[in-house]
């Protein structure tokens, strides 16, 4: 396991690097063992260290995509400040390696990981101090209201529901990330204003929009009496899923989203996806075949090389992508897990995020600084 992501616990390789020290040890007491494997947070190094009880398992410990999340954590730790180290999700989106692209490595936190040398400084004070707006707390509305108070501007924060995070707070690995951000806005002491829609600007008021995205087009058909739902909504708990049945997952992305929302229904899933495998994207971050494995493993039935064709109550047709076949398959519900617009601009407004396309929090974030930096 070269590059495990969050489905393998952290610290993976404790017990096989005990026992390695131990047997080396005896012999060769100055060779040092080094523990590898997911260690991303700093109070597992340290216990590993022997900081803790004297104990220790390993001489030193490799902690390299926690040092891309935030390249400042040596530091940070010799400053006591480790509760404001950026945290690394082990999403494994940007800073994968042994891949054929040959891409930059960097983190979809910070993006300015790999590119030290041609980024600006996004914290340089700003000489004209002003009042700026963020319309949405997802990650982009959240590092871009970081980045402007760290520059010196008055920020407010206005975010529509009652929680920050946007979909990084319900969907996917990045819940942590989301509680830095909660953390370093409590330390700036940002107004951020939960569940409200309306907020006063005047005219010297810079606003910066980060409202996310919403569902797209659907290109099938949906019967009265259908039970269709968005994704987006069964991770915010806003619907609920039947108790009973089987819950089609169309997944035309071929992503993470239809895919972990499959593996967690197990045998009630039937996921559909036009790809010869599913979760093709995948392939970018190395969980392609864990994932499949997983699927298999939970009972997933996976409709492959399949299209939606429509949605009826009590099932959905659908057709063969290359004969053209079409048949029904029963089932209770239909959750899709499709493409996604931008919300509706606002007027004047600088957009960023989804709020311009939806792709995932590394444009985000970077969107935020520049934004933040060219106010």
């Amino acid at each position: 396991k070269t590059r495990p992501d969050f489905h393998e616990p952290t610290g993976f390789n404790i017990e096989v690097c005990r026992s390695v020290r131990t047997a080396v040890h005896e012999a060769h007491p100055e060779v040092p063992v080094i523990l590898q494997g997911s260690i991303v947070e700093v109070g597992q190094a340290e216990w590993a260290l022997g900081g803790y009880d004297d104990d220790a398992l390993c001489d030193a410990v490799e902690m390299t995509r926690a040092q891309i999340a935030d390249p400042d954590l040596v530091a940070k730790v010799s400053a006591g400040d480790t509760d404001r180290i950026r945290p690394c999700t082990r999403c494994n989106q940007t800073c994968q390696v042994r891949d054929a692209r040959n891409p930059i490595v960097t983190c979809v936190g910070e993006p300015t990981s790999g590119r030290e040398a041609e980024d600006p400084d996004w914290y340089v004070p700003s000489p004209h101090p002003r009042d700026v707006v963020v319309v949405g707390a997802g990650p982009a509305g959240l590092e871009a209201a970081r980045v402007a108070a760290l520059r010196g501007h008055r920020v407010t924060v206005i975010e529509q529901r009652d929680q920050i995070g946007g979909l990084a707070a319900v969907a996917g690995p990045n819940g942590a990330l989301v509680e830095w951000w909660r953390s370093e806005h409590e330390r700036l002491g940002t107004d951020i204003r939960l569940a409200t829609t309306n907020w006063d600007i005047s005219e010297h008021t810079t606003v910066i929009q980060a409202t996310g995205s919403a569902p797209g087009v659907r290109g099938y058909e949906i019967d009265d009496d259908a039970i269709v739902v968005d994704v987006v909504e069964v991770r915010r708990g806003t619907v609920e899923l039947p108790d009973v049945g089987t819950i089609v997952v169309f997944d035309p992305i071929g992503g993470p989203i239809g895919v972990s929302l499959a593996e967690e229904l197990g045998e009630r899933a039937v996921l559909i996806t036009q790809d010869n495998i599913a979760g093709n994207e995948l392939s970018r971050t190395g969980d392609l075949a864990p994932a499949n494995t997983r699927l298999a493993q939970a009972g997933v039935t996976i409709e492959r090389r399949t299209l939606l064709r429509a949605a009826r109550p009590g099932e959905v047709e659908v057709e063969d992508r290359y004969s053209g076949e079409r048949r029904t398959i029963p089932c209770a519900a239909l959750v899709d897990c499709g493409f996604r617009v931008p919300t509706e601009p606002i007027d004047a407004a600088v957009q960023i995020g989804d709020a311009v396309a939806p792709r995932t929090i590394h444009e985000a974030v970077l969107e935020a600084r520049r934004a933040a930096l060219a106010i």
